[in-house]
């Protein structure tokens, strides 16, 4: 018995006369191109925004700091003091804010942490690269909060990294112990990063 298939039949039957789709290496070569083009462009401009992200956070970090250390003040009717230092050694003038901070109940008012005193906060370094650096008088070691919600002394944290002023943010404490954060400093003078 000999059956007969009609060229119709064998092409939808998928049989070898059909012509298989795909791309050349020429169609590869140029949409690598353009991709490689367009992420060019985007790369640097999301490098730009992780670094706005961790200064964010890190300056949203020590504002949180800031305004626990108030509210413990008031609440438990005696001063906290935020410094540069850490957990084991306390306050360290030697070392810089950006490298870690501690917030205490100054029982003593000394402005030195020891064992007696109650530790409500320790803070790690911040992101690599980033500085952070305080300026007030009396002392650039130290912020006080007292029990009626005022601070030690006016001043400005400001925030950099290796971006350079363009990107520096500040977080400017007043007398009456409230924070705001800005781009420029105090005086509404341009940031300076400290190098």
């Amino acid at each position: 018995m000999d059956v007969n298939y009609s060229p119709t039949l064998l092409a939808r039957a998928g049989s070898g006369t059909q012509r298989r789709q795909g791309y050349t290496l020429t169609e590869l070569i140029v949409t690598i191109a353009i991709a490689s083009v367009v992420l060019g462009m985007a790369i640097p401009s999301f490098a730009s925004l992780i670094q706005n992200n961790r200064l964010t956070t890190s300056l949203n970090t020590l504002g949180a700091t800031l305004s626990y250390a108030r509210s413990e003040a008031i609440k438990r009717n005696q001063s906290i003091v935020i410094c540069k230092g850490n957990a084991v050694a306390g306050c360290h003038k030697n070392q810089h804010w950006h490298e870690g901070w501690i917030l205490f109940v100054d029982i003593d008012r000394n402005k030195a942490w020891s064992d007696e005193e109650p530790l409500l906060w320790t803070q790690a370094a911040l992101a690599q690269g980033q500085t952070l650096d305080w300026g007030a008088f009396p002392s650039s070691n130290y912020v006080i909060y007292y029990p009626d919600g005022a601070a030690s002394s006016n001043g400005t944290f400001t925030f950099c990294d290796n971006r350079g002023e363009t990107a520096a943010r500040a977080l400017i404490i007043a007398k009456s112990g409230r924070v705001r954060v800005s781009d420029k400093s105090a005086q509404g003078t341009p940031l300076q990063c400290q190098t």
